[in-house]
């Protein structure tokens, strides 16, 4: 869950970009593929802690400026992750799996089969992150 809470906080920064590009009219229809180039990230960082619901850190009642790391950090503390989020990785990754296995040509498309994805408790050192394959 870790891993998916930094690609939802990624996705919130480059939302903030998707909107800067759609009022120019240049947006993209995949905030996934929005790419975020290294002197912008700041910028866009700032504008989704900013529209994050929770509340920030301030002074005397207003905002105070924090750090790049820090906006991040309070972003993922506050991001949750449910068992459907999960899912829907766990759906999209056994996808992928099944394209590159019959993109291979080696076994027929009909043999190969995803089952229901489910959150599993975590195992020691492995966290939930387990794959079962199965050929018929």
């Amino acid at each position: 869950s870790a891993g998916l809470r930094e690609r939802m906080v990624m996705n919130k920064i480059r939302r903030q970009k998707l909107i800067a590009m759609a009022r120019q009219g240049t947006a993209q229809a995949d905030v996934e593929r929005v790419p975020i180039e290294p002197d912008e990230y700041e910028e866009y960082l700032l504008r989704a802690y900013r529209a994050e619901p929770f509340k920030k850190p301030a002074v005397l009642g207003i905002p105070k400026r924090l750090p790049p790391e820090e906006m991040k950090r309070l972003m993922l503390e506050h991001t949750v992750v449910t068992d459907e989020d999960l899912r829907e990785l766990m759906a999209q990754r056994a996808l992928a799996v099944r394209q590159r296995i019959a993109d291979s040509g080696r076994i027929e498309n009909e043999r190969i089969l995803i089952s229901d994805p489910k959150v599993v408790e975590d195992s020691p050192g492995l966290g939930a992150c387990r794959v079962d394959f199965m050929l018929k």
